[in-house]
């Protein structure tokens, strides 16, 4: 934002601006500076739903729980200005509607078995463009090849599985295996959304590293 545009628009009590002085030599006490930067928002809403359900019982062969979290977004938005049109962001690239966990453990002779499944709903930056959908450019000139404009992100769904005991009362150790069925994120086109090769950057659900093993050992004193 333009020093011009921040007095302008503090000038019409749209929002907050900070200007600098100069010193008055000579009766001059004109701006010297203006702080460019946003002091003020006219609008932020945020609103949504979470549902949790447990469900835990005992068998002959061990104990079972699972456990289901989820959360719907409604409505994310944001304005700067009062004039300005407000930006929703629920279904964008980054902005799932829909996420949830659901989580599954087996508990037996000392040793717990888990079962995690992370789900992410699919999101679209189509909306924000012209055409609204997806859309392959021919090329024009010979030896190029067809271009797609990706611009969303599918149901996204990770699975990791995980081991846990105890021993020597103290001890404590968990081993499993994360994206178990090595999910590669989604690509999307770099004119779409922030990206990093053709990776959206800013969904922060996705899974980069793909499938790894990890183990964790620790001491209760």
């Amino acid at each position: 934002m333009t020093s011009a545009t921040c007095l302008n628009l503090c000038q019409r009590a749209i929002t907050l601006c900070q200007i600098t002085r100069r010193t008055g030599v000579d009766g001059d006490w004109g701006i010297a500076t203006v702080r460019g930067g946003y002091l003020n928002t006219a609008k932020q809403t945020v609103r949504g739903v979470d549902y949790a359900f447990t469900y835990r019982d005992s068998f002959s062969f061990g104990d079972v729980r699972v456990r289901l979290e989820h959360t719907q977004q409604i409505e994310r938005n944001y304005q700067q200005f009062a004039l300005d049109p407000e930006t929703r962001f629920v279904g964008r690239v980054g902005t799932p509607k829909e996420v949830g966990t659901l989580q599954t453990s087996f508990l037996r002779d000392g040793w717990r078995f888990n079962w995690s499944m992370n789900y992410f709903g699919k999101t679209s930056n189509y909306h924000i463009y012209a055409n609204g959908n997806q859309t392959s450019y021919r090329p024009t000139t010979p030896g190029e090849r067809n271009v797609t404009f990706l611009a969303e992100t599918p149901t996204y769904v990770l699975h990791a599985f995980s081991a846990n005991t105890t021993f020597m009362d103290n001890f404590d150790v968990t081993f499993g295996i994360a994206n178990a069925f090595d999910k590669q994120p989604p690509k999307a086109s770099p004119a779409a959304s922030n990206v990093v090769g053709n990776v959206p950057l800013f969904a922060s659900q996705l899974d980069y590293l793909g499938r790894r093993v990890f183990m964790t050992l620790s001491y209760d004193f």
